[in-house]
């Protein structure tokens, strides 16, 4: 079993109840959901919009390769109505980032972990610290706390509501 850590958005439509039922594909799909961080409310981050993401960071054990839990994200993106529009970012009704795969460095043309972004972006630090805050960054060498204090976005992420909210009984 690999452990991993997930970051989970969505814009649009009832933004809770895709990240609900995000996790309830990925359980069936057997992946064991280890604990969630608090959703957080945050402005888009790399396109104008003017609906605001929730996040969240969920930490899971898992058996499939990351090249599986990839394509098993993508999946479930589909499903729940995710439209890939070509080139760059935009709304979205769920998105699902490997944000990080045990302590592995995956360089793919098409799987980049840790997330290339991770650290410059507040809205996907700040629930990822909240799991996992002395975890050290495989590439970079520093823990999360370190990276949120040195992130160079200081856009707003807001405390939204409890992760028990979005799946009852795996908060941490």
């Amino acid at each position: 079993m690999t452990t991993s850590c997930l970051l989970l958005g969505s814009n649009l439509g009832d933004r809770l109840s895709y990240l609900r039922e995000a996790f309830k594909r990925l359980q069936q799909a057997g992946i064991q959901i280890l604990a969630v961080s608090d959703v957080y409310e945050s402005n888009p981050w790399g396109f104008d919009s003017f609906d605001r993401f929730l996040n969240m960071a969920v930490t899971i054990e898992t058996n499939l390769a990351a090249v599986d839990l990839l394509e098993l994200c993508l999946l479930i993106e589909a499903e729940l109505g995710r439209i890939r529009a070509g080139e760059g970012y935009s709304s979205r009704t769920i998105d699902i980032d490997i944000v990080l795969y045990s302590s592995q460095v995956i360089d793919l043309d098409f799987l980049q972990i840790p997330h290339p972004r991770l650290s410059v972006r507040r809205f996907a630090l700040v629930p990822v610290v909240q799991l996992l805050p002395e975890v050290v960054h495989p590439v970079l060498k520093r823990s999360m706390i370190q990276l949120l204090n040195e992130c160079p976005d200081q856009n707003d992420v807001i405390f939204h509501t409890s992760g028990e909210h979005v799946w009852p009984g795996s908060s941490i």
